[in-house]
């Protein structure tokens, strides 16, 4: 991504000569100095599994999960936790956690969505989201609260 973000800039006259990151991953490193770009963090890491940005583990939230492309060239987000996404293959959740892991995001998606409803003080829908979830009701607008709670119950059948 750094060095697409440092192409683009540089396609408009503005050259890239140093990152600072909070957090490196020092196999990627080469591939970003070799293109002239010192790059200065906080901590390096090796050996990643998965590199993944936290929004993908909430529900709803603008860029989180993968794209899904479906009927219409329509695009639909999906999560990396059940059910609107799948957490096995994208973040490398064991099988015999992939429940458990869900659970927990579903709950942690729950509690944004309901400060956020708080704190805008009406009831939030579909609408409000910025992108399509997979897995959601397409053709009518739904409450997200209620919408949530029926998928964590759900798990917790499972």
């Amino acid at each position: 991504m750094i060095c697409k973000v440092a192409d683009a800039l540089r396609d408009k006259g503005i050259i890239v000569r140093e990152v600072l990151a909070g957090i490196a991953v020092k196999e990627n490193m080469p591939v970003i100095t070799s293109r002239g770009i010192e790059v200065k963090s906080a901590f390096d890491i090796t050996n990643v599994l998965d590199e993944v940005c936290e929004r993908d583990f909430y529900f709803g939230v603008a860029q989180s999960g993968q794209s899904k492309l479906v009927k219409n060239n329509t695009v639909l987000k999906q999560p990396y936790f059940y059910p609107f996404g799948l957490p096995i293959d994208s973040a490398s959740v064991p099988e015999d956690k992939a429940v458990d892991f869900s659970r927990e995001c579903l709950e942690c998606s729950y509690t944004l969505w309901e400060e956020m409803q708080n704190n805008s003080g009406r009831i939030l829908t579909s609408s409000d989201l910025p992108e399509r979830i997979a897995n959601t009701p397409q053709k009518e607008e739904f409450e997200i609260l209620p919408l949530l709670q029926q998928a964590g119950e759900s798990l917790l059948e499972q």
